[in-house]
């Protein structure tokens, strides 16, 4: 059994801008201007095309796109992705991804979190919490190989809301009221409600799942959500 529990919202994303000339790559630049904010470092888009922006120009898939338009890609993501899916393949068994994001590709995600209070990405370099949100349709893409034959079956994502309440949170909670003190019950409560609430984590948290190729049966709380 993998599980990857906010591990990949915390690897390295590629940011590219849509421009008229195509797709340009976001760089870190310094910033030696009277105004400068962010510790003398700055977001620009590549003046020219870099390796990657000229993949991503070459694309079908990133035509709908308009002009201004940002979107994040990480390669290391579908990397890793592919290796459990690999892994699944040859020994068994499953995975579980458990994180935030979205089954699309996004842009401007990017985060930086000190002390439990969002920063600017720049402005305290090795001193903050990076991440960024989750595509959950690259990941599930990367579950290929060079014949594009699926390594394995995907199931989801789902909401973390729908995941645990159909593992069975709910009866989970009420054990756990009748055996705690009545002064616990507002904080077992209200942590359950953190967990499924679409305004908490109940909706941008998602899971995904990997099986092996052909497998009878769903993953719990994953039925007829295979892709």
């Amino acid at each position: 059994m993998i599980i990857a529990h906010e591990f990949f919202d915390a690897l390295p994303i590629h940011l590219f801008e849509c421009t008229s000339n195509g797709w340009r790559e976001v760089m870190v630049d310094i910033d030696d201007t009277e105004n400068r904010q962010y510790h003398n470092f700055r977001l620009i888009v590549a003046p020219g095309p870099t390796r990657a922006s000229i993949a991503l120009t070459g694309s079908l898939a990133y035509k709908k796109f308009k002009i201004g338009d940002r979107i994040e890609i990480s390669p290391d993501s579908m990397k890793i992705s592919k290796q459990i899916a690999k892994h699944i393949k040859d020994n068994g068994g499953a995975s579980l991804i458990i994180d935030y994001g979205q089954d699309f590709i996004q842009g401007n995600t990017l985060r930086a979190i000190k002390q439990h209070e969002f920063v600017h990405p720049l402005s305290d370099p090795g001193q903050a919490d990076l991440s960024a949100d989750v595509d959950f349709c690259y990941l599930k893409e990367s579950v290929t190989d060079l014949a594009y034959l699926l390594l394995v079956d995907t199931y989801g994502p789902i909401t973390q809301s729908k995941f645990l309440q159909s593992l069975g949170i709910k009866a989970r909670l009420l054990m756990l009221l009748k055996n705690a003190l009545p002064a616990q019950h507002k904080d077992l409560i209200s942590s359950t409600e953190r967990l499924v609430h679409p305004s908490a984590m109940g909706e941008i948290y998602k899971v995904l799942s990997f099986v092996p190729k052909g497998s009878l049966e769903a993953p719990m709380a994953f039925e007829k959500s295979k892709d």
